[in-house]
């Protein structure tokens, strides 16, 4: 597993400029995807959610919970794999798996 980069979205003054960095450091080619987290909280649940973004900042704000996150991205194969730490995850528990999708399955299983 390759780690990508490490980033927050805790508020600061840079965020702003955070985000087009973060954008820029990680050639991300929007689209269709899938996600599954594991762990999430602090009862460790596990699910799966569809999201459509052109940005890779636009699908970490609709995919991690609305709290200052610290996280980091590693790529292995064809999955991105996102290592998040929170006030209900501190020691990083809560893993997300993103995968690409076809438009298709996205307009299916979107809620």
């Amino acid at each position: 597993m390759k780690l990508l980069l490490e980033g927050s979205n805790c508020n600061n003054e840079d965020e702003g400029d955070f985000f087009d960095d973060l954008n820029y450091q990680f050639d991300f080619k929007g689209g269709c995807f899938k996600v599954e987290v594991k762990n999430f909280g602090w009862n460790n649940r596990s699910g799966v959610a569809y999201f459509k973004a052109n940005k890779l900042t636009d699908l970490l704000v609709k995919m991690l919970p609305n709290t200052e996150c610290n996280f980091k991205l590693y790529r292995e194969k064809k999955i991105l794999k996102l290592q998040n730490y929170h006030h209900d995850s501190p020691c990083g528990n809560e893993w997300y798996h993103i995968k690409k999708c076809a438009e298709s399955t996205y307009e299916k299983n979107r809620r």
